[in-house]
């Protein structure tokens, strides 16, 4: 098994504060065609890594494919916390989601991108193109684009990202609630699935008109997902959960629940549902 070093390329003695980190495969899905990605998280950055040339590389040389990095500089996370009270003045999410369609990546992410103010954060996606001839990775120019959410709406905790290859559309989950005069309203917090049609083999993530957005249900907290050609399978929290354990060497199962904030244990609620037969009840 090879090892990666996770270092900065500008700072090679520096090891990287890790917060979070998801992967992905990039292009045709052959191995000549396609390549292993992965994007960490740091406290005041995004970089994504990938097999293959660097920008450095000459086209013309003979190179042996290497890991390469690509960062994404945002405002400095000044403390992580996952209570429901801080969600509004945190600026970021649990933990990225990143999908790839073809030789399009795919990084959303919350985040402030002004690295001198902290507040402000909103909802991001990040775009890459892969070249596999050459075997680069490229970022799309200009900064990150900013994803519509239907609303006056405020991103929350979660997040998830996957790609329907049947019916070509990139699903993108994420908890939300409602902004009232800029603040979040915590009461509000639901699950929201928004879909963005790939015309053409094109990924435009920018373009409101391209995503169908609907309400699932309310909570949101605790997201996972998955995606087949048969259905959507979604697992969350109705609402916010804690685990609770008295004592450091407790062996007591009941221990290790799930409890909300008045203390009555939180379930996972799992949603099904065939992709082809979800409704848009938000407009485009």
């Amino acid at each position: 098994m090879d090892k990666y070093p996770f270092i900065r390329g500008e700072v090679p003695d520096a090891k990287q504060a890790i917060l979070d980190m998801a992967g992905a495969t990039v292009g045709t899905g052959e191995a000549e065609g396609s390549t292993t990605v992965f994007v960490t998280a740091e406290p005041d950055r995004l970089v994504v890594h990938y097999w293959g040339r660097g920008d450095d590389d000459q086209a013309t040389t003979p190179t042996v494919d290497r890991w390469n990095a690509i960062e994404r500089r945002h405002a400095q996370l000044l403390r992580i916390e996952r209570r429901v009270e801080s969600l509004p003045e945190l600026p970021w999410n649990q933990r990225l989601a990143v999908t790839a369609v073809g030789n399009v990546l795919l990084v959303f992410f919350k985040r402030a991108l002004d690295e001198d103010d902290p507040t402000g954060a909103g909802l991001y996606c990040d775009v890459f193109d892969w070249e596999p001839i050459g075997r680069r990775l490229t970022r799309r120019a200009g900064p990150p684009v900013p994803i519509w959410l239907g609303g006056p709406v405020g991103p929350g905790f979660s997040l998830w990202a996957g790609y329907h290859t049947a019916f070509e559309r990139v699903i993108l989950l994420v908890q939300v609630a409602d902004l009232e005069n800029g603040t979040m309203d915590l009461s509000t917090c639901r699950l929201r699935m928004a879909d963005m049609s790939v015309y053409g083999g094109t990924v435009e993530p920018g373009d409101p008109g391209r995503w169908k957005i609907v309400d699932l249900e309310p909570g949101g907290f605790d997201l996972e997902a998955t995606v087949t050609d048969e259905e959507i399978a979604i697992l969350h929290r109705g609402s916010a959960a804690s685990l609770y354990v008295t004592e450091a060497t407790s062996t007591n199962r009941e221990d290790f629940v799930g409890l909300g904030q008045d203390g009555r244990f939180e379930p996972l609620r799992l949603i099904r549902f065939d992709p082809s037969s979800v409704p848009s009840n938000l407009g485009t």
